[in-house]
């Protein structure tokens, strides 16, 4: 203001400019489930409002057009359980806008809509003039009112505005004068298409109208009186003589200013911007039932039994029809984790021990379309260009936080993944890991929620050592998953749209940063929640050139977790506004006392694929995202160092442990009567119990059977 104005401007009123703009676009009010809800039960709602897709429970896919014609889309993500308005702007972006409800009200006002008498309709009940009354009414539609759309069952948190209803803008304050130039409120004022410029009785009335432009109404919420406006003229007139040329170039300089930003969407600039984390034109994979399977004859099925199936062991429930050609090609997954293998490479590596069919006998592809992403040379890095690389820092440091898993003890760790973060400036915060040999580290996972309170250790462990399970000890697996879900707990807290979890034994690769900013807005769907930036034998489906869409292996029976395919949670990508609703299904599915193959959360995670937006990056890809460094794991070590197979003594870090700990073949656990002692009460301090009384209370321990009939 002063540069166009002049010093006289400074000390000056301020005055207020009132623009009232109607927009007769209808207008939906509700909870955002609520309104998603109806969304997708009335297309046609969508349809007027521009809205191309619902994408969650509280999000959708809006269709704009500039003012220039050109198209674009963009994502809405709605507050869970938050009142929101939803309508149709048409100022130069004509797409849908939603706003919360309070925000709403604040910013605009609701006028009756006009009948086609030109009489005015009284605005429904169900909108009251403060937030507080909104559940005290119940919705009213008038018939002849709400032309768009009509539903016999409204619910009470969504609910139509008269089509016709309009709104207003309110007065815009104008920002005092300030030696440093055109101030924030006053830019954003100047950049509308259509203004009055109103400053104090030394500043001029200037105004401007887009070409085909109609003007708005314009109130004057205080005018000066005559007397200043004639000095303000006298004042003019001496400084256009005294100043002539500057003040043309002044004005001229103003003119320019205001031209550029009357072509620019004030509104845009105004209003959040929604950060890209996918790619719309991605079409998203629905997985389809009944899952995929490798279908084989009963021949194959025979010749694959007799090869794989070692003599003399039992057979368990659900191992009867269990495919044993499929057993023997995943196997050769299991064995070259770390190497970069195709699928069709593991299948002629089983084929050449006659282990399962040949490729050209029966062909079986755990990744359909596996020209697609089950390639080596797909992980190779591409030649950035300096504008990508800075677009995608500038994306990263916006969009997405790095959280990095370290049990506090394993300090080497720390230091190597710190070293190398620092060496990509990439910033991360470090998750502290979980481990259950410590006291009271079950106890405090569930009082943190990390872990259900409901969730029983003891009969968990006792499943996992059945014969049906042989798996060992659960105190490794147990404590992986805790850290995992409290790295996620952070991520949640600390809001990110993106949040990445890494392992401390992770090594990402030199264009980590700008790998992810293209894999999320060229390739990933919109429906994507979960990504995996290095999975190992994927099961699945390929969907673009670094990309496959998981799914359940159907090959593997559902009370061993469909366990053995999409290993690794090395590198989690993790979309936060969906990150409570996946967690949901993914934590009854880790914490489920029956199936403790579960708690490996990739196995449980890859389990429920066909209810979750689950991809994940071939490990085939050479380099790839990042790889696996050659520490040990923490898990595997944690996991042996609670499991005993042996009757003799053996030696430990803590001495001798002797063969009379060992309870009817049980393994020796931190948390055990072999340890604690039996008692006739209870012990507080202990993580599980040794009493008579545990039973009745549900909280023994694994091997407490000998106190009870001691």
């Amino acid at each position: 203001m002063q540069e166009l104005f002049g010093d006289q401007v400074c000390g000056r009123r301020i005055l207020y400019c009132h623009k009232r703009r109607v927009n007769t676009s209808p207008i939906l009010v509700g909870v955002s489930e609520k309104l998603i809800s109806y969304f997708r039960e009335h297309p046609e709602t969508m349809r007027v409002l521009c809205i191309a897709k619902v994408l969650g429970d509280a999000s959708f896919l809006a269709d704009g057009t500039t003012g220039s014609g050109e198209k674009f889309k963009r994502e809405f993500h709605l507050a869970t359980g938050v009142e929101y308005v939803v309508y149709k702007n048409d100022t130069w972006d004509v797409m849908p806008c939603a706003k919360q409800l309070v925000e709403f009200e604040h910013e605009a006002n609701l006028h009756p809509a006009e009948a086609p008498d030109g009489t005015a309709i009284p605005l429904p009940d169900r909108l009251p003039p403060s937030n507080s009354q909104m559940h005290n009414h119940q919705p009213s539609l008038d018939e002849d009112v709400a032309s768009l759309a009509r539903s016999d069952s409204m619910d009470s948190n969504a609910y139509l505005l008269p089509a016709r209803a309009s709104y207003s803008a309110p007065p815009t304050l104008l920002g005092p004068c300030s030696p440093k130039g055109v101030g924030p409120n006053i830019a954003r004022a100047l950049s509308d298409n259509h203004f009055t410029l109103l400053s104090s009785p030394d500043c001029h009335k200037y105004s401007h109208l887009a070409s085909g432009a109609t003007a708005d109404v314009e109130e004057m919420r205080e005018a000066p009186d005559p007397l200043q406006a004639r000095k303000r003229k006298d004042r003019h007139g001496k400084l256009v003589v005294t100043l002539g040329a500057v003040a043309m170039v002044t004005v001229a300089a103003g003119l320019c200013m205001l031209l550029a930003l009357s072509s620019w969407d004030w509104q845009q600039w105004l209003r959040p911007q929604a950060i890209s984390v996918c790619n719309p034109a991605s079409q998203p994979l629905v997985t389809k039932k009944p899952l995929r399977s490798w279908q084989l004859g009963p021949s194959w099925q025979k010749a694959c039994k007799r090869k794989n199936y070692r003599p003399g062991l039992p057979v368990f429930e659900g191992t009867e029809d269990r495919n044993w050609c499929w057993t023997a090609y995943k196997d050769k997954c299991h064995g070259h984790l770390k190497d970069h293998y195709t699928w069709a490479d593991y299948q002629d590596m089983a084929a050449k021990e006659d282990r399962c069919p040949k490729r050209h006998d029966e062909r079986f592809t755990p990744l359909k379309h596996p020209d697609r992403c089950d390639i080596v040379e797909h992980g190779r890095s591409r030649n950035w260009t300096a504008k990508e690389r800075a677009t995608a820092s500038k994306w990263f440091r916006e969009t997405v936080k790095v959280y990095v898993l370290n049990l506090p003890t394993d300090t080497s760790r720390w230091k190597m993944i710190s070293r190398r973060m620092k060496e990509l400036n990439i910033p991360i915060e470090r998750i502290c890991g979980v481990d259950m040999r410590v006291d009271k580290a079950l106890k405090n996972a569930q009082d943190s929620g990390w872990i259900p309170a409901s969730w029983n250790f003891t009969n968990a462990q006792s499943v996992a050592y059945s014969k049906k399970q042989n798996m060992g000890s659960i105190l490794g697996t147990l404590g992986c998953a805790s850290a995992h879900f409290k790295a996620q707990a952070k991520i949640i807290e600390d809001g990110f749209p993106l949040g990445i979890v890494l392992e401390d034994d992770s090594w990402v690769e030199d264009d980590f940063v700008e790998r992810l900013w293209s894999l999320a807005l060229d390739e990933l769907p919109c429906d994507w929640e979960v990504t995996a930036l290095l999975s190992r034998c994927p099961y699945g489906q390929c969907v673009s050139t670094h990309l496959a869409r998981i799914q359940p292996d159907a090959n593997e029976p559902a009370w061993a977790c469909r366990h053995g395919v999409n290993w690794g949670m090395h590198g989690m990508l993790y979309r936060t506004a969906s990150l409570a609703r996946v967690q949901k299904h993914w934590k009854n599915t880790v914490f489920d006392e029956g199936r403790p193959h579960c708690l490996d959360v990739d196995v449980a995670l890859a389990s429920i694929s066909d209810r979750v937006g689950f991809y994940a990056v071939p490990s085939v890809q050479d380099p790839g995202f990042l790889r696996e460094t050659d520490h040990r794991s923490a898990r595997w070590d944690i996991n042996m160092a609670g499991t005993t197979t042996t009757r003799r003594p053996q030696k430990t870090a803590q001495g001798v442990r002797h063969p009379r700990s060992l309870i009817r073949n049980l393994p020796v656990l931190p948390h055990s009567c072999a340890n604690y002692g039996c008692s006739k009460t209870v012990r507080p301090q202990n993580a599980c119990q040794c009493n008579p009384e545990c039973k009745s209370h549900g909280n023994c321990c694994y091997d407490s059977e000998r106190c009870h009939t001691a």
